[in-house]
């Protein structure tokens, strides 16, 4: 860890209590107010507690809220997908509206839309692709993408440096590189 002398002698219960260290002062973080500070240091702390198997003041808050920042916000899955400020804003109205947890997921799971368009899966559905627009969540769509003679064929190093893709998109993009098709995308196929 820079800044730390002989880091790679230190034990790893050490190691652990520098890394408290700059999570509890953390540096080149401004606070907006005093207060904040305060609240932060507090649940850092209650979180270093509870690593170490001590008791915390009280239990720490972390919610699996899954999309219901959006909804409690009013605004659709689709909106979410497509709309990253109004996505940004349910996630901060939710987050000012319950200042009680110890921490917040982010909208990680949330696709881009626009993204998920130009790529266009055909393994998965979303609200007005392939479900209606008011539809709540995206879907999976199962099917025989490869067969089974394909396997042997596909080069499996490259899902995991490509793992959105999909095994058939690759397969299908190291098929036409090697015809001459698509020299345009020699990063996949390299």
């Amino acid at each position: 860890m820079q800044g730390v002398a002989n880091w790679e002698k230190l034990t790893w219960q050490e190691k652990r209590e520098e890394r408290f260290k700059r999570w509890l002062s953390p540096k080149n973080v401004k606070f907006v107010s005093p207060e904040a500070e305060k609240l932060y240091k507090e649940r850092v702390t209650r979180f270093i507690k509870t690593i170490r198997l001590e008791e915390p003041d009280r239990v720490p808050v972390i919610l699996p809220v899954g999309f219901y920042p959006a909804y409690h916000a009013g605004i659709s899955f689709r909106t979410m997908m497509y709309d990253v400020e109004a996505m940004r804003n349910a996630w901060l109205k939710f987050m000012y509206d319950f200042p009680d947890m110890d921490t917040y997921y982010g909208p990680t799971l949330v696709p881009p839309g626009k993204i998920m368009e130009a790529l266009q899966l055909k393994i998965q559905k979303w609200p007005g692709y392939g479900l209606p627009e008011n539809a709540t969540y995206y879907q999976f769509v199962e099917g025989e993408y490869m067969k089974p003679d394909e396997y042997d064929e596909f080069d499996w190093t490259q899902m995991r440096q490509h793992p959105i893709l999909g095994a058939k998109t690759l397969l299908t993009i190291r098929r036409q590189y090697d015809a001459g098709l698509a020299r345009a995308i020699v990063p996949f196929v390299s």
